[in-house]
């Protein structure tokens, strides 16, 4: 079969970088032409186009040049499929904690444009997830287990359990409370958490909900404890009721603090209701 060559500027247009990175490379002793003719211009063959996509392949799974060299010049089959089987789950869950943060971001833009606009609430479908929470609920020993934060609280999320669905405050003997975050069912983040002796799970999501938003001026009585509002049902409910919706029980809170100098500081709260 004949081979075909290709000009340094050919050559460079499929492998997608200039000319003078191709030098680069050559001087680091990565790619080099195949031939160069009597005027000194570089040609290179068609199987180099390959070559040179790997190493751009390995410098994107983050090796070095050095090493993406050694890989190629010296790894046998066996060793650069445990390579590239590596960085696949590694690249996997970066592309999972991506997704994450997407919906992290939608999540509380969704919130803040809701409030500017003074539009409270709406029902909608939320996405299969699992609540990931510390055995303990102390405060201090929350801080020492490793439980993700949403970007949407700043402080960690709170899943309630309502004992009594038509109580309309978060008080005493009403509810039990949780704390810890919500997480897309993600395979890998999953696995995670839920191999960590200090974590529990459960499964939230995949219903229609109803979510609440609401903007409050972050008061705190002399002990340093949020405004009694936060915890307060009372509104949420009555919208639920007043539009024929039925609760199931269960609701989880999130909550930005957000301080600007024009407004002053205060603590948006978003409110996620599962109704029947």
């Amino acid at each position: 079969m004949k081979k075909s060559f290709f000009s340094i500027g050919d050559y460079s247009k499929k492998v997608g970088v200039s000319p003078e990175y191709l030098k680069f490379y050559e001087k680091k002793g990565l790619v080099s032409p195949a031939w160069k003719d009597d005027r000194s211009y570089r040609y290179y063959g068609d199987y180099q186009v390959t070559h040179f996509l790997e190493y751009q392949q390995l410098s994107r799974m983050g090796m070095s040049l050095e090493d993406a060299k050694e890989i190629q010049e010296h790894a046998n089959l066996k060793e650069r499929l445990e390579i590239y089987k590596k960085a696949c789950d590694e690249k996997r869950q970066e592309l999972e904690q991506l997704e994450l943060f997407l919906m992290q971001i939608e999540d509380t833009s969704v919130a803040i444009e809701n409030i500017v606009n003074k539009r409270g609430w709406r029902i909608s479908e939320v996405p299969v997830a699992y609540f990931v929470y510390p055995k303990t609920f102390d405060n201090s020993e929350s801080l020492k287990n490793p439980v993700w934060k949403d970007n949407f609280s700043m402080n960690i999320t709170q899943y309630v359990k309502l004992k009594d669905r038509n109580c309309d405050r978060l008080e005493s003997g009403n509810f039990e409370r949780y704390w810890g975050a919500i997480q897309p069912f993600g395979e890998i983040i999953y696995k995670e958490a839920s191999s960590n002796p200090n974590n529990e799970i459960l499964i939230v999501g995949g219903s229609k909900c109803f979510v609440y938003e609401h903007a409050i001026p972050t008061d705190y009585d002399e002990e340093g404890k949020l405004s009694d509002r936060v915890w307060d049902l009372s509104e949420p409910l009555k919208i639920l009721k007043d539009n024929g919706f039925k609760n199931k029980g269960v609701v989880w809170q999130k909550r930005l603090c957000v301080s600007h100098e024009a407004d002053g500081e205060f603590l948006q709260v978003q409110t996620i209701i599962p109704i029947e």
